[in-house]
């Protein structure tokens, strides 16, 4: 979600200078931010801290003051000494050091929480996430329900598997706490986030292609753990029992309808939503893809919902049950981290090693082509709608480079989790991850469309294609995407699709 703000901010600066663009400057030194506008300067502070500083929202006069007060209420105001008191109450119970042996070192805030790291005189730092809805004015029974599910489903990857997840050592969905707000404490992650070692400031001890491919084999070998929590519907998990949660709804929020939103109540005001739980990949992309009515001779959407429901109909959808390609049984579907991308992964600075995978906020079950094998947000740049190439502005990828970042993850997923488990996925991910955005996240189904038959047929005129589908009674041409969707998603025979499905 980061990365998609930010590409948004600079492509809307980018609009608005004439400034001629200069090529990038080679080795592995970072660019010289100092050089940028100041709005793409705090654009990429926000994506290299791991718990960053919110991107500045353009409204006048006193609007931000009001806006900020009302989005926030009183959590940024949260005191040093009520974190403190929150802290002793878990690390010293028995009030051995009065309080006096804790102190706030950091605090910092993304656009939806606020983190304290505090320390402990023994040398134990513990961080404090509070959701910036985390007030009475905007906390609503759901919230909890969410955050609940969040913090147990942290400590049941540590109980299951190895996956470096920060350790949750209390959680609260209430206001009743020294800090009157809903929070989780957990252990801090020491490290650098995943960006700081991608893009270093300067050069390190080891060259920068080395520090990469650390990165990506230490994180293959830290998200293949997953592999080994299966579940039987896509859903939010619930627990009554740490050791066997059950998947439920998913709760989730939306935007009011237009006839009832005011303007000044806009990244404010939410309307609860429920998706339910589902046992089969089709059913779970159809139901949202066929949620919407189309308009009478509204062909391109006509074209949008044909081009994205005949992949639905081919694999890696329609799958076979298991990764060991065993039909006739029902689906099996795993977690997903809801924001796999730089600012929410820590490491060491010579990448060898994943310290810590933190916010959560979010995580369910999905479907296989998406879960723990899926590439990292960075290197599905170029299957989002606002990828933008490289220029002197965006430190980001050109395709070739992200396809063989994506062969090498690939690589080292099939390394770690082994030949029959999903590591078939790994490279074509970020196309059903876009499927994925553009159905249930923030990303753009037309743009998804109009890509995916770009990969389909790259010598033919888009919209000469869309105007067809969409109008109907072209079968051939509907033959024709059949036939290839697969091969775009890396289908390409029945052995290989056996075993990524």
């Amino acid at each position: 979600m980061a990365s998609g703000m930010f590409k948004h901010v600079c492509t809307k600066i980018r609009e608005k200078t004439t400034r001629k663009s200069a090529k990038a400057p080679k080795g592995n030194k970072r660019k010289d931010d100092s050089k940028k506008p100041t709005f793409i300067r705090k654009a990429l502070k926000y994506l290299r801290e791991p718990y960053s500083v919110s991107l500045p929202i353009v409204r006048k006069g006193g609007e931000v003051a009001d806006f900020e007060t009302r989005y926030w209420g009183p959590v940024k105001k949260t005191s040093h000494r009520a974190l403190i008191d929150l802290a002793r109450s878990i690390l010293d119970p028995d009030n051995v050091v009065l309080g006096e042996g804790i102190r706030v070192v950091k605090e910092s805030e993304g656009s939806y929480h606020k983190v304290w790291i505090l320390e402990h005189f023994a040398g134990q730092k513990v961080a404090i996430k509070v959701p910036a809805i985390g007030h009475a004015a905007r906390w609503m029974p759901v919230d909890a329900v969410n955050l609940r599910s969040e913090a147990l489903t942290m400590e049941y990857i540590r109980l299951k598997t190895k996956c470096p997840v920060p350790k949750v050592l209390n959680f609260d969905c209430t206001f009743d706490n020294p800090i009157g707000c809903p929070y989780i404490m957990m252990e801090n992650v020491e490290g650098i986030s995943a960006y700081d070692a991608w893009f270093p400031e300067e050069e390190g001890e080891l060259p920068l292609e080395e520090v990469r491919e650390n990165i990506l084999t230490s994180l293959a070998g830290a998200m293949a753990e997953l592999r080994h929590l299966e579940f039987d519907k896509i859903g939010m998990l619930y627990f009554d029992d740490l050791n066997n949660p059950t998947v439920g709804d998913v709760q989730t929020f939306v935007e009011p309808a237009c006839d009832t939103r005011h303007p000044e109540d806009d990244g404010i005001a939410r309307e609860q939503a429920t998706i339910p739980a589902f046992k089969t990949t089709k059913e779970y992309y159809k139901a949202e893809l066929e949620s919407e009515r189309l308009r009478p001779g509204d062909w391109r959407s006509a074209a949008i919902r044909k081009v994205c429901r005949l992949a639905l109909d081919g694999k890696p959808f329609t799958t076979a049950s298991s990764r060991y390609g065993i039909d006739n049984q029902p689906e099996k579907f795993l977690l997903m981290h809801p924001d796999f991308n730089y600012q929410n992964i820590m490491v060491t600075p010579d990448g060898k090693q994943i310290t810590g995978i933190f916010d959560w906020d979010g995580v369910q079950t999905v479907p296989r082509c998406i879960g723990y094998s899926a590439v990292p947000v960075w290197l599905r740049q170029d299957w989002q709608s606002d990828y933008v190439s490289p220029d002197d502005h965006l430190e980001t990828h050109t395709v070739d480079e992200l396809e063989k970042y994506r062969k090498f993850y690939a690589q080292a997923m099939r390394d770690a989790a082994g030949e029959d488990s999903d590591w078939k996925y790994t490279e074509n991910s970020p196309i059903a991850c876009a499927l994925h955005s553009a159905l249930y996240g923030q990303g753009n189904l037309a743009s998804f469309a109009e890509k995916l038959l770009i990969e389909a047929f790259p010598k033919s005129k888009m919209q000469v294609i869309m105007n067809r589908l969409g109008r109907g009674h072209w079968e051939l041409g509907e033959d024709a995407l059949r036939e290839r969707l697969p091969r775009t998603f890396g289908c390409y025979n029945v052995h290989s699709c056996a075993h990524c499905c």
